[in-house]
């Protein structure tokens, strides 16, 4: 896990850890376990209104970016960055995420 603050944010050391973080999962994943478009519904339900889009599709990379005007998350096969605070719903969708488009099941 590593923390990106935004400019102006670094001394708001009490978020750290709860916005603005980068997970990487899997370095060496390319592709999803699971269509992109599953990720893009789950989003829509989970996290309401949200825009999604296809991101990062080079190289037979795929991503996924979830979005409003405010803050994006974006998904890719080896990691996933989330551009804003941790809500219950920012929490939940990525726990989803675990589970379901990294596999990480839990015990």
């Amino acid at each position: 896990i590593v923390n990106f603050p935004k400019e102006g944010r670094i001394e708001e050391y009490e978020m750290y850890g709860k916005r603005d973080l980068s997970l990487i999962v899997d370095y060496e994943r390319k592709r999803f376990p699971m269509d992109r478009e599953i990720i893009k519904q789950k989003a829509v339900e989970m996290l309401g209104d949200v825009k999604t889009e296809d991101a990062y599709m080079y190289e037979n990379k795929e991503g996924v970016r979830v979005f409003t005007d405010n803050w994006k998350i974006d998904i890719l096969p080896h990691s996933v960055h989330i551009w804003t605070e941790f809500d219950e719903n920012v929490t939940a969708f990525c726990n989803w995420l675990m589970e379901n488009a990294y596999e990480m099941k839990k015990k």
